[in-house]
């Protein structure tokens, strides 16, 4: 695994995930970097991705609720962009009602 040099990232994003990934892998080399999932930044980061989906349909249904088809379309709609949104799997996931559930 390594970090693409033409993604489109901030240098401080390349940078943690540089870090988070290890160096490559050889005979001399046996670094597992630290990719620590549950690491209180990105819980944050996962909990306002969904927060922002909450608000999106709050203000889009005011007053009602999304349907399940409304929301898997939003979903799809997501997947189907040509650039994916940051934390888009637990954007589709909250809106699939999927998080937490083994697949």
């Amino acid at each position: 695994m390594y970090v693409r040099s033409d993604a489109p990232l901030s240098d401080a994003q390349r940078r943690a995930l540089a870090l988070a990934i290890g160096i490559p892998h050889n005979n001399k080399t046996r670094d597992n970097g630290i990719l620590n999932l549950n690491h209180p930044t990105l819980i944050a980061a996962r909990a306002a991705a969904v927060d922002s989906e909450c608000d999106r349909l709050e203000d889009d249904y005011k007053g009602k609720t999304a349907s399940k088809d409304d929301r898997a379309a939003r979903a799809e709609a997501m997947l189907a962009e040509r650039t994916l949104q940051e934390f888009v799997s637990i954007r589709v996931g909250w809106l699939t009602k999927t998080l937490n559930k083994g697949r």
